[in-house]
């Protein structure tokens, strides 16, 4: 049976925690190989199974799927708290140490650079959430309290087509209200990171059926931690009760902020 090598991440040499001989699901012992200043946190696996006899990705039983994932996140968890980390995507495997080394070797300038900005960095999700019923009640409170000297002042028949006039077209615009105040909060979030990426926003069968409207990754260096927090609650204040919901998780590795190296694994 071939065996190629499973990698959970790459870090310097010399700052990482030991690994060696653990063993993490469906894989061999873990272990640490280095190409110059770059080390490799690896665990040795079985080709067929990683890569699949009919050429699809293997690993694909769900709860083993499941508890590789956790191990997987929980070593590059372990890396990050130590020095700056890239983490690998699940399920990267390299048929053997020479086909890693390569990537190491040419990508090496890339890999170093990033590593060193990572160092004391963490990634931060925000995910805005749109209660799209409670937005358009909170829009239309708005447009009475505007217009409530004139309903004052019309007859019963008269105000009723008023109100009537004030609710269409009330989804439209509580979405737009609402992608506008995603977008302050945007810039006064990312006065508190070095970097941030927009990302694919999840349909709502994966969010619970509930409508997710932004997508962010924020890279917050950690004496900015309790800043980033306090402006997000701070944002996150300014919206409620008005159908806009932010939440955060992190901190997390970089994965949103990594080089894609993948492309050579299993080669």
């Amino acid at each position: 049976m071939s065996r190629g090598l499973y990698l959970f991440c790459l870090a310097r040499s010399g700052l990482l925690p030991s690994f060696e001989g653990r063993v993490i699901d469906g894989l061999g012992p873990m272990t640490l190989r280095s190409y110059r200043d770059i080390a490799a946190v690896l665990s040795e696996v079985s080709l067929e199974d990683a890569i699949g006899t009919d050429g699809e990705t293997g690993l694909r039983e769900p709860v083993r799927t499941w508890r590789r994932a956790l191990r997987h996140e929980e070593v590059v968890e372990k890396v990050m708290c130590s020095c700056g980390v890239l983490p690998a995507r699940l399920d990267t495997v390299f048929s053997s140490w020479e086909s890693l080394e390569r990537v190491l070797r040419a990508h090496h300038e890339i890999i170093s650079r990033f590593l060193d900005r990572a160092a004391g960095r963490d990634e931060w999700a925000v995910k805005a959430f749109l209660d799209r019923a409670r937005a358009k009640e909170a829009l239309f409170a708005d447009k009475l309290a505007q217009e409530e000297h004139n309903l004052a002042a019309s007859s019963t028949g008269l105000r009723y087509l008023q109100v009537q006039r004030l609710r269409k077209g009330l989804g439209n615009e509580a979405s737009q209200k609402m992608r506008e105040a995603c977008l302050q909060a945007e810039v006064r979030l990312r006065g508190h990171a070095n970097d941030f990426r927009r990302r694919d926003v999840l349909c709502p069968e994966a969010c619970g059926d509930r409508e997710m409207i932004m997508n962010w990754a924020f890279w917050v260096p950690r004496e900015n931690t309790d800043a980033f927090r306090a402006c997000l609650e701070d944002v996150s204040g300014l919206q409620a009760g008005g159908g806009l919901v932010l939440e955060c998780t992190g901190p997390w590795p970089p994965y949103s902020f990594s080089p894609c190296l993948e492309k050579e694994a299993a080669s």
